[in-house]
């Protein structure tokens, strides 16, 4: 059931952009990058540099089925430049609580434990 139901939202955004499309709205993109989650943090390159202490909000969705987001309220706490350009920014999560906290914790289980999987099959004994 909840994979109908998320598939049903996708495309219900979907058809959501093209609407805006199609009326020559602006419409702004989701950019896919590399995200380092914790419990507490976000940790991700950016193009833009927002000062330590600033507030912003952060839509992440994370590769499980069905497709979890998180759609939280930010502050940044560190900025900083990379040798390749751009900034690496940690963001504090602001109010992430209930379903989406749980679902969060989940999904940092899950992922613990595949990377140990992997590790105990590839490390030479």
């Amino acid at each position: 059931m909840g994979l109908f139901q998320s598939l049903d939202m996708r495309l219900g955004r979907i058809l959501d952009s093209l609407g805006r499309l199609s009326r020559g709205e602006p419409l702004l993109l989701p950019e896919v990058l590399p995200i380092r989650l914790s419990e507490v943090a976000a940790t991700f390159p950016t193009r833009t540099s927002p000062p330590p202490g600033s507030s912003g909000r952060l839509l992440v969705e994370l590769p499980t089925l069905p497709v979890f987001e998180i759609d939280c309220p930010v502050a940044v706490i560190s900025c900083q430049p990379q040798p390749s350009g751009g900034n690496l920014v940690t963001a504090l999560w602001k109010g992430l609580e209930g379903e989406m906290h749980e679902n969060l914790l989940q999904y940092l289980i899950l992922r613990q434990r595949e990377i140990l999987a992997f590790r105990s099959h590839v490390t030479p004994s």
